[in-house]
């Protein structure tokens, strides 16, 4: 039973799972919180872009 014990808290086979999932995590935090600070910059530029096909396609 021991044994058993220490190869189950030796066992670090799900480790790297659990750190690419926060690193995962904080990018997603990252992206979403640019998003936020530059959509009305986004918005604007997509605007322009709307604006100009339009123009060409006239």
């Amino acid at each position: 039973m021991k044994a058993l014990v220490n190869s189950f808290v030796r066992d670090d086979s799900g480790q790297s799972l659990v750190e690419y999932g926060l690193v995962i995590a904080l990018v997603a935090l990252a992206v979403v919180g640019a998003l936020i600070i530059f959509s009305g910059r986004i918005v604007a530029l997509f605007g322009r872009i709307g604006d100009g096909l339009d123009e060409a396609g006239k």
